[in-house]
């Protein structure tokens, strides 16, 4: 009548019977079986960890635990293990020694609570087809997926979507492509390289959906060369992804080698309302640009943007990943769907890490004010480590969002580059600013708000200032600042001010620039401006787009070689000190 109930203590046994009628219950617990199994009765693991450790071969049939389901199961048998029956695993497989064939019978679960895993810290090997599954708490619009196996082919989607759909519902990235790198990927026998991501747009239904794929898994050491061709749309980006049926946590060194590739990783969230549109989110260095949707974490089965370093163009780059790289720290890790999902519920948190790691750090959001919810982040934090160029270690790149219901938001390196994370080395002056660029695919009013004010020393005044209006806005006494925008790009207009003393606005003003145009040359002089400052010029056509970009040092007066043919333009300055535009036009 004993029929024992493991819920918390590790169990031994060497060969165990259940008689018919008996039972064997493991349930936040563990047992340990040397030897061989004979079970009549019911044998229930599905919440709890089973250990097989003996030395002589051993399959397990269908039916040998109770629903054929298992949480965790480990390996330690150096002669091996064969499933002769189907075997649903919910939890984690680690195969410490040994084989375990799967005869093509396991299946790694997912649900709305975990995904199922391999553990890559054994020794071991898995031979045999796995089915993995992947969870998506909404198959609403496009998701970045990744094969975690060795030679899947497309065909392993045709259950989740069209692949004869009129317009492609897989597609695969090109970054040497000179339009926007998406190339159709829907043949049935395509494979799924792995360490490659791919966009799969899984339709119009919000509600929670399941994916699978089966294939023999990965393991040990993956590498892929990457490229940056300079591109105007792909811009040096690569769409890779994990190619391991478990986590991996891109900060482990010793689990990377990245050779000629920048420390950030872009995450695509899906809209809500658009099926072929979303938003764009990075992590860097221990900072995610939003605060919860991505971290360092990368789930099983998910694909992700990196950038190759620019350099001498064409550079090559390459992104190799081992074992060590692994983690079954974060079984609540799942493949990224849309706003307010976490990849991980156990990963950093950034309003967390505001208080718990000391940053300095401040979030911009910009958002439609008919849209408030559809914000769009830009992350500044200071690092003594970092520049006010671009530092591939500590910054990340602005990819701009496909969903037009949400606008771009960057702020702009001291040499012109458009960051979505901006890492700055601390104070020197006594005001700092750091120009704000915006991107709006549609006119009306946008909102500019901070959050995370409580990171930053109280004696620190943060104030955001709008160039055209000639305001300067106390962040302090009110987080948010609206402006009516038409449609367009606006890199000359706005900036973040911090000042270790309160800024009297005329005062601040009193800074000019003064530009004229003649004969091929334009000429240009700043004033107000402390003698050794360095900053950008920036000349754009009514329209905004760029004519060029120049470095100046102090106020004094500076010459460009230029043609400009006839029509009106926009001078724009920027320092360490502050940001000056100025309309041009030439007759």
């Amino acid at each position: 009548t004993n029929y024992p109930i493991i819920n918390s203590a590790i169990g031994l046994a060497n060969d165990l019977t259940i008689q018919t009628t008996a039972s064997v219950t493991v349930s936040d617990g563990s047992l340990n079986i040397a030897g061989i199994i004979s079970n009549s009765g019911i044998f229930n693991s599905a919440n709890g960890s089973i250990e097989l450790s003996g030395s002589s071969p051993l399959i397990i049939p269908a039916g040998m635990f109770a629903g054929n389901l298992i949480k965790d199961l480990t390996i330690n048998n150096s002669t091996g293990i064969t499933l002769g029956g189907i075997l649903k695993l919910s939890g984690i497989l680690k195969i410490t020694s040994g084989n375990l064939n799967t005869g093509g019978f396991l299946t790694l679960l997912a649900d709305a609570i975990q995904t199922a895993m391999i553990d890559g810290a054994g020794t071991g090997t898995v031979s045999g087809n796995v089915t993995m599954q992947g969870y998506l708490p909404s198959g609403y619009g496009y998701k970045y997926l990744s094969s975690p196996f060795q030679a899947a082919t497309v065909n392993e989607l045709a259950t989740e979507v069209n692949l004869a759909a009129p317009f492609p519902t897989v597609y695969s990235y090109d970054q040497s492509l000179l339009s926007a790198g998406w190339v159709k990927y829907i043949n049935p026998a395509g494979i799924l390289n792995p360490l490659e991501g791919y966009a799969v747009n899984f339709g119009v239904a919000s509600a929670p959906k399941t994916v699978d794929m089966t294939g023999v898994v990965n393991n040990s050491t993956i590498s892929r060369t990457l490229f940056n061709h300079n591109q105007s749309y792909t811009l040096g980006f690569n769409l890779v992804g994990n190619p391991y049926p478990s986590p991996i946590d891109w900060n482990k060194a010793a689990g990377w080698i990245k050779t000629n590739i920048d420390n950030a990783l872009y995450f695509f969230n899906a809209s809500t309302t658009d099926q072929y549109g979303g938003t764009y989110r990075s992590y860097i260095n221990g900072n995610s640009s939003d605060g919860s949707i991505n971290s360092n974490i990368i789930p099983a089965m998910q694909g992700f943007f990196v950038h190759v370093s620019n350099g001498t163009f064409p550079v090559s780059g390459s992104l190799t990943i081992n074992n060590a790289a692994r983690t079954n720290l974060f079984p609540s890790a799942k493949i990224l769907k849309g706003k307010g999902d976490l990849l991980s519920s156990s990963s950093p948190n950034f309003k967390q890490a505001d208080f718990t790691d000391g940053k300095i750090m401040l979030r911009l959001l910009a958002a439609y004010e008919q849209t408030a919810l559809a914000s769009d982040p830009a992350v500044i934090y200071f690092d003594a480590m970092a520049s006010k160029k671009f530092d591939k270690e500590y910054d990340a790149l602005k990819l701009m969002n496909t969903d037009k219901a949400v606008p771009n938001l960057y702020t702009i390196s001291l040499d012109a580059r458009n960051l979505s994370i901006n890492a700055l080395p601390g104070f020197t002056d006594s005001v700092s600013a750091i120009p704000v660029g915006i991107k709006t695919e549609q006119s009306g009013i946008v909102n500019f708000s901070v959050a995370n004010l409580n990171s930053i020393p109280y004696s620190l005044k943060v104030y955001f200032q709008d160039a055209q209006t000639r305001q300067i806005h106390d962040l302090r006494l009110d987080p948010n600042y609206r402006v009516q925008l038409n449609a367009g790009k606006f890199d000359n207009r706005f900036s973040l001010l911090f000042s270790l003393k309160n800024i009297d606005v005329q005062t601040y003003f009193q800074n000019s620039l003064s530009a004229f145009y003649s004969n091929g040359k334009l000429t240009y002089q700043l004033k107000g401006f402390v003698p050794n400052s360095k900053g950008n010029l920036i000349i754009s056509n009514i329209g905004g787009q760029v004519l060029n970009r120049s470095n100046f040092t102090g106020p004094d007066t500076h010459e460009i070689q230029l043609a400009l043919i006839p029509g009106i333009y926009i001078i724009s300055t920027s320092t360490e000190n502050g940001r000056l535009s100025k309309k041009l036009v030439v007759n």
